[in-house]
């Protein structure tokens, strides 16, 4: 993630400063040469060091805002889980009620089509039964005609016998 310089390791400074001459066979000159140079050394190592601190607390304060904005995410993507939880609930009750409603009208659509088939059977026992009463009926009717005219030709026999007898009477008393 980032290009930090490393910094300078106190063992180099350390082998830096070792590396120097001793001070006894320098001159004054040579000494503030070489003040000089461990001063730029040290300004050098802290400027370094300051710009690796600010690098470091650059990033500390990105990840910490990246860490906001996923823990928001988190947040929104939980509050939007339970909204989804407690939708699945309320559809999943609503098909309860419809799969109970569903049953409830097949029972019903069941029974009834039983009662249906009940109705058709009395109906189809009831239209033979009324078939045969009226062949029977029809039977009687032929037979009763059958009578009526048995019974009007002996009346009209009757009736032509009676005539005669009549006749006959009046004709003995004439």
């Amino acid at each position: 993630l980032s290009t930090r310089q490393p910094l300078p390791s106190l063992a180099y400074l350390c082998l830096s400063l070792s590396s120097l001459p001793p001070l006894k066979n320098q001159t004054e000159d040579g000494m503030r040469n070489e003040l000089v140079a461990l001063q730029e050394d040290k300004h050098n190592y802290e400027t370094t060091a300051k710009e690796s601190l600010r690098k470091v607390l650059q990033e500390k304060i990105e990840v910490v805002r990246k860490l906001s904005e996923v823990e928001r995410s988190l947040s929104n993507t939980e509050d939007e889980c339970t909204h989804l939880k407690e939708m699945n609930e309320r559809n999943q009750e609503e098909l309860r009620e419809l799969a109970n409603k569903y049953n409830g009208a097949i029972n019903e659509i069941k029974d009834l089509t039983d009662k249906i088939k009940l109705a058709e059977g009395r109906q189809e026992e009831l239209t033979q039964r009324g078939q045969m009463e009226k062949k029977e009926l029809q039977l009687c009717i032929d037979e009763l005609e059958e009578k009526e005219q048995a019974l009007q030709a002996r009346i009209e026999a009757l009736q032509a016998d009676n005539d005669f007898t009549n006749e006959r009477l009046t004709a003995l008393q004439g």
